[in-house]
């Protein structure tokens, strides 16, 4: 695309104030996530010991059973699916809903990420694929302060309140965790980080966490989340993703800090646009023996905006824009469906003998 190479210098430079704060962190973020090769993926003990730094959580209910709606740990449970603000201060997340959690606590592998674990009473246990210790009452390991959370039934009046649920909806699980430190994504080494998803104003957390979802099925590497986004870690969203945002690395941050990551991992930066070239074309410019290690490798972050707005003008002043071709009349996607395509159609080893 005319001028991208002199739009990613500037953008570059104005990028390196940030990325040398960036790496000042580098070691804290690079020891948030070996497990997975990224920033955040493995905070594990570490991220529950540093829950609660701005506000106190009430302590577990003693005796493993919770019957009352009006329980002030109930209310604490009901906080942290409303109220955002909540979840930062005490670094917990809820997670609501049979497959989100049992995916979630497959995922995490009680490495020291959850802190609770809620349970219908009167549903047996072995109705769910759980891992032992989750399978029975009364507390865990870690009596819920690291290692294997604390396994509580509660009434259906009190599983109501905690989902949000004015009925029964066949919700028999809900699980306290630990959320997740935040991705450095610039203190990788260069080329590790062959895709990135960036998702620009993106507000519905359903699509959000649709594409979260995806990016973490299509083997992209983590999500960027520009200014105007909705938290991941909201009750929607979550469901949405069936709980991805756990174990995909996240960043937040603006334009130069974007562009920073894609200058040190080579990426080339494309943005979904209406009036882009036909996003194929440009997937056949792509290298197919995959992604070579360092700058200037065949690395794509793809920029996706809001179905209302789409991208900002700062972000198509620093992308190339990709579009997909439409027919019959239908002038636009879903951004969560658009997002899929797209994703799918990038993949790593995406090049011109791909399938």
């Amino acid at each position: 695309m005319p001028g991208l190479a002199a739009l990613r210098g500037p953008l570059g430079r104005a990028g390196a104030a940030a990325g040398a704060r960036a790496r000042g962190a580098g070691a804290r973020g690079a020891a948030r996530g070996a497990a997975a090769g990224v920033a955040a993926a493995g905070a594990g003990g570490g991220a529950g010991a540093g829950g609660g730094a701005g506000r106190a959580a009430p302590p577990l209910p003693r005796g493993g059973l919770v019957e009352s709606p009006a329980n002030p740990y109930v209310k604490h449970c009901v906080k942290l699916r409303e109220k955002g603000r909540y979840r930062r201060d005490v670094g917990r997340l809820l997670v609501v809903g049979n497959e989100p959690v049992q995916e979630v606590l497959a995922a995490l592998g009680g490495r020291g990420r959850v802190h609770a674990l809620f349970r219908r009473s009167g549903v047996p246990a072995d109705a769910f694929d759980l891992p032992t210790w989750a399978r029975e009452r009364g507390h865990g390991p870690g009596d819920g302060t690291g290692g294997q959370g604390a396994v509580l039934e509660v009434s259906d009046a009190a599983m109501r309140k905690i989902a949000g649920l004015e009925e029964d909806a066949g919700c028999h699980l809900a699980a306290e965790v630990y959320a997740p430190a935040e991705a450095e994504f610039a203190a990788l080494p260069p080329g590790a980080l062959p895709r990135l998803l960036a998702l620009d104003g993106v507000q519905d957390p359903g699509n959000l966490g649709t594409l979260m979802r995806s990016a973490a099925g299509l083997g992209w590497g983590g999500v960027f989340l520009l200014p105007g986004c909705c938290d991941p870690f909201n009750d929607k969203a979550l469901r949405a993703s069936r709980g991805v945002a756990l174990s995909l690395p996240v960043q937040k941050g603006d334009m130069v800090r974007l562009a920073h990551v894609c200058n040190v991992h080579g990426l080339r930066s494309l943005a979904a646009s209406a009036s882009g070239r036909d996003a194929a074309e440009v997937r056949l410019e792509l290298p197919s023996d995959g992604h070579p290690a360092g700058p200037g490798g065949g690395g794509v972050c793809l920029v996706l905006g809001s179905e209302g707005q789409g991208v900002s003008d700062e972000v198509r002043s620093f992308c190339e824009q990709v579009a997909i071709p439409m027919a019959g009349g239908v002038d636009s996607l879903n951004v969560g469906i658009a997002g899929g395509i797209l994703m799918h159609l990038f993949r790593e080893e995406c090049g011109p003998q791909s399938p």
